[in-house]
């Protein structure tokens, strides 16, 4: 914000008052600067964010997920915000790289969550798409990395660990569309 006359003779006596609603509550409330010299005034309107910083929660590090080849599945990841904070608000992609460097076209696992913003002391459910086509059965490593507005953790990554497992040699009720009427 810039204040016009920019200098005051230094004779001017000079005032700059702060206000905001009283007993704001956690959350953003509108303050405004209001500067005066002598007959000018000039005022300015600014946000004022109460409470906590925002803290992410993220209860499943690493994301372990257990599937067996061409099993498409859903998978729930979770963020929250912690307690009496301010509102988090966070970015979110799954990458090939393990390395911390988030860089890589992961093709098994997608999401349709880009960005969004978590309230404080909730939990947001995070629907990820499984699809490890014909991958062959092992361990493979991959991240989620999050951009978050919580200043203690503005990068976060979280390990992601898909093991793919041989599953039953015949799978008769699925194989039969739940008709499993076939004799034992």
């Amino acid at each position: 914000a810039a204040f016009n006359p920019a200098n005051a003779t230094p004779s001017t006596p000079s005032t700059l008052t702060l206000s905001a609603t009283a007993g704001a509550t956690v959350g953003v409330s509108t303050v405004t600067i209001t500067g005066t010299a002598g007959a000018a005034q000039r005022s300015v309107a600014l946000k004022l964010t109460v409470g906590d910083a925002p803290h992410a929660v993220v209860p499943r590090d690493p994301f372990e997920i257990v599937t067996q080849p061409n099993a498409k599945s859903v998978e729930q990841f979770d963020i929250g915000d912690a307690a009496g904070s301010v509102a988090l608000t966070y970015t979110i992609a799954a990458f090939a790289s393990s390395d911390g460097s988030c860089t890589g076209a992961l093709s098994w696992l997608t999401t349709q969550a880009a960005a969004s913003t978590v309230t404080a002391g909730t939990t947001q459910h995070l629907n990820f798409y499984v699809n490890p086509g014909a991958l062959a059965v092992g361990t493979y490593d991959a991240e989620l990395c999050l951009t978050t507005n919580d200043p203690a953790q503005t990068n976060l990554v979280v390990p992601i660990v898909l093991d793919i497992v041989s599953g039953p040699a015949t799978d008769r009720i699925f194989a039969n569309a739940f008709d499993d009427s076939v004799a034992n």
